[in-house]
């Protein structure tokens, strides 16, 4: 049976978008059970985190053809060592964007700030750093234009993206997450594809440009955000009563959920989410697939991301899964986790191209499914008096995301260099996820167990009653 937060069925919506609520509530982060959307603004907001998504977590994906492709723009550097550096510059994006996300938590919760002016700033900083990107004529440079200011631009506007989602779906979530997380799988598709006859009309340096003139459009989606009705600082508690205040719910209800089990399964699909996805082009093209056949590959993965998400969306929708819908979610999470990292560790296995479709399909199924999955669960996993902290707990997922993806990502580049093939990034992506896989393996387990309990306990004081008084009638 879910549970009252994730069923908040009796809930009436505003016409007119979030409420106001007072600064405590807005420093402990109510996501859930003060602010409402409904009517039109709800799908605003949809579109708004699927065009936000859409740069912030897949633009890195589908211009890793482009960072490949870079090396006679910058003259300085020999072939060996252009290639080998200018990984890094999504690399280092890669974990900007999630170490940002304490400051805009912290920008979120400040009643001063709010997630609108958050928003604005990291779409400004995301614009400015792929604007300069097409001037620079260095990896240095680049690292620091694209990977710092860009990917700090995106942590900023990622986290109260993410974190306004559940208050326009209450019942809806999943399925509005899943429908959001749709634009990191079109990335695949349309930004290799721009950037291919973006290099041919203007050259491969100026795509820098096009693409910041596209992000730009990341002000109007973050002028759209709500923010949270200000209040004045003389009627609202000091800050550091309220920061103490919150540390006690915290850590008082932190105990009972899932929270530190979510929070290391990121750190390890930081090193596998990331591996597959950047590497799997490159796989395939050293398996003896050409480098057309690999666009199609990739594009595979694509199309099968997109219905991962999708399906694991529309699933919500039965009555069934409804009724049970925390079951279900970490059913399907362990599920698609395993299956991806079964395929990663037989990956070998695929030498043809159709083995790599193949490969590439089952990668883009299992993590369509697990990816959204892991930001629903994270919601639930971090709860105060029965109500979930979606963007306090990003805080601290997107963080340990990030860092997991600059530890594995260079070592899974080692092991390629070190064995010769791209088989050991896969390997080690494999163990990655297979590791959560135990993990959530035990905690369901444990979960149905602790369910089975506690229907057997209300099922026996449910009958004691009506035992005790058909004897003292008789």
């Amino acid at each position: 049976m879910a549970s009252k937060s994730e069923d908040p069925e009796n809930t009436k919506d505003s016409m007119t978008g979030p409420t106001s609520v007072s600064q405590m509530d807005l420093v402990a982060g109510d996501d859930d059970c003060k602010m409402r959307g409904s009517g039109l603004w709800k799908w605003v907001m949809m579109v708004c985190n699927f065009v936000v998504l859409s740069f912030c977590l897949g633009l890195n994906y589908g211009m890793w053809p482009l960072v490949e492709g870079l090396k006679p723009y910058y003259e300085d550097y020999n072939y060996d060592r252009d290639q080998i550096d200018l990984k890094w510059i999504v690399y280092i994006n890669i974990l900007m964007v999630g170490i940002t996300a304490p400051l805009a938590s912290l920008l979120v919760y400040r009643g001063k700030y709010g997630a609108r002016i958050a928003a604005l700033c990291g779409a400004f900083l995301s614009t400015i750093g792929l604007l300069i990107s097409g001037f620079v004529r260095s990896a240095e440079a680049l690292c620091a234009t694209y990977g710092l200011i860009t990917g700090i631009g995106y942590g900023l506007l990622l986290t109260p993206c993410i974190g306004l989602l559940p208050m326009y779906f209450p019942t809806r979530y999943t399925l509005a997450n899943a429908i959001s997380f749709t634009g990191t799988s079109l990335c695949i598709f349309y930004v290799p594809s721009l950037f291919d006859y973006a290099a041919q009309t203007y050259g491969k340096h100026s795509t820098f440009i096009i693409l910041a003139c596209l992000n730009a459009q990341l002000l109007v989606v973050a002028a759209l955000f709500r923010p949270i009705e200000q209040f004045s600082s003389e009627s609202s508690p000091k800050f550091l009563d309220r920061c103490k205040r919150l540390k006690e719910k915290f850590f008082s209800d932190c105990e009972k959920a899932l929270f530190g089990t979510i929070i290391t399964s990121m750190f390890f699909i930081g090193v596998g989410y990331n591996i597959l996805l950047l590497h799997l082009r490159r796989f395939s093209i050293y398996n003896g697939t050409s480098r057309t056949d690999s666009r199609i590959v990739l594009n595979v993965c694509g199309v099968f991301m997109i219905i991962g998400q999708v399906v694991h969306g529309i699933l919500t929708l039965f009555e069934k899964v409804r009724k049970d819908e925390q079951t279900y979610r970490r059913f399907f999470y362990s599920l698609s986790l395993f299956g991806v990292a079964l395929v990663s560790l037989l990956s070998s296995v695929a030498e043809s191209f159709a083995g790599h479709a193949a490969l590439a399909a089952i990668i883009g199924l299992g993590c369509g499914m697990y990816f959204p999955l892991m930001f629903v669960l994270l919601r639930y996993s971090l709860t105060v008096n029965g109500d979930s902290r979606l963007t306090g707990a990003l805080a601290f997922g997107l963080p340990v995301f990030g860092i997991g993806a600059l530890i594995g990502l260079p070592i899974g580049d080692l092991l390629n260099e070190g064995f010769d093939n791209y088989n050991s990034s896969f390997f080690l992506a494999g163990a990655a996820l297979m590791l959560v896989v135990v993990i959530m393996a035990y905690k369901l387990v444990t979960f149905l167990r602790k369910t089975m309990q506690r229907r057997q306990s209300r099922r026996v004081n449910g009958a004691a009653p009506a035992g005790h008084d058909s004897a003292h009638q008789h």
